[in-house]
């Protein structure tokens, strides 16, 4: 089931990305540093003490 619906999510976001809404594209770009990198992935540190290292995120880098 898991697989499944995870599938569907990601066709669903190729194709809102396709369709090229706003909220698919980056914005900015990210820093270079780690806390940096924090502070744009997290910006209101909703996710403070949360390990992001190696984690798997929706999106992919250009």
């Amino acid at each position: 089931m898991k697989d499944r619906i995870a599938e569907h999510n990601k066709e669903m976001w190729e194709r809102l990305a396709k369709a090229a809404m706003n909220y698919t594209r980056p914005f900015g770009r990210p820093p270079k540093t780690r806390a940096g990198m924090r502070r744009f992935m997290d910006p209101r540190g909703r996710l403070k003490g949360v390990r992001l290292a190696g984690a798997r995120v929706l999106g992919q880098p250009n």
